[in-house]
C-alpha cells in the first residue's frame, strides 16, 4: 500500500512522503525495476539457492497471500547475485519451471552449475531436475530450523555440536560415523529429531 511504502521510505531516508508521492515513485521506478528484471544473467555463476516466502500482494479491491519465488547466484569469485524472482499462487513445479526456464532464457548456463541448494520442496526437486539437471542438495538451514524445535534448549548447543559433524564432515566416511554417534547420544531423547536430522542422508 502506499501508506506501506511511505513507512518503509520514512524509515531509510527520515522523511515521511505522501501517498500521492509514493505513487509517483512507484511508477517512476517500475520501467527501471522491469529493465533489471529482464537483464542478462552475470556469466560465472556456479552455485544458486531457490526458496520461496509467502507475503501479501494488494490485488485491485483484495490483499491476497502469493508465492514469492527466488534465485539467488553466487559466481566464481564468491559474489551473490539476486538472479530473478516470480510471484504467482502457489509453490509448485510449473511456477519454478517458469523461473528456471526464464534464467535460462537470460544466459544462465545449467552446465556451469556445480550445485543448486534448496528446502524439500518436490515442486523444486522436479524443476531442478526436468530444466537444469544439476546435482542438488537439501539446505541444511532448513534442516536445522525443523531439528532445533524438536530439542530442548538446554540440549540445543550440544545436540547441534554432533549434528555439525556430520554435514560438515571431511569425508563420507567421517560423516557416516558422525551420524552414528548423533544417533546413539541422542536417538533415545530425541527420536523425532534423529529422523528429521537423518533424513535424505545420501543427498
Amino acid at each position: 500500500s502506499t501508506r506501506a511504502g511511505g513507512e518503509e521510505l520514512k524509515a531509510i531516508t527520515g522523511r515521511g512522503r505522501s501517498a500521492a508521492a509514493v505513487s509517483l515513485l512507484s511508477n517512476t521506478v517500475e520501467p527501471i525495476v522491469r529493465d533489471w528484471e529482464t537483464r542478462p544473467i552475470p556469466p560465472g555463476i556456479i552455485y544458486m539457492f531457490l526458496d520461496a516466502l509467502f507475503l501479501p500482494v494488494r490485488r485491485p479491491g483484495f490483499t491476497t497471500k502469493q508465492a514469492l519465488l527466488v534465485a539467488l547466484g553466487i559466481d566464481e569469485d564468491g559474489r551473490t547475485h539476486v538472479l530473478g524472482f516470480s510471484v504467482g499462487d502457489r509453490e509448485s513445479t510449473d511456477a519454478w519451471e517458469g523461473l528456471l526456464k526464464e534464467l535460462i532464457a537470460r544466459g544462465l548456463a545449467p552446465k556451469a552449475l556445480r550445485l543448486v541448494i534448496s528446502d524439500a520442496h518436490k515442486g523444486i526437486i522436479a524443476a531442478v531436475a526436468d530444466r537444469l539437471g544439476a546435482p542438488h542438495q537439501l539446505c541444511i538451514v532448513h534442516k536445522l530450523r525443523n531439528v532445533k524445535y524438536r530439542v530442548a534448549r538446554p540440549n540445543w548447543k550440544p545436540f547441534l555440536a554432533d549434528f555439525r559433524k556430520v554435514f560438515w564432515a571431511e569425508s563420507r566416511d567421517r560423516a557416516f560415523e558422525a551420524a552414528g554417534a548423533l544417533r546413539a547420544r541422542w536417538g533415545s531423547s530425541y527420536p523425532k529429531a534423529i529422523e528429521i536430522a537423518l533424513a535424505d542422508f545420501d543427498e
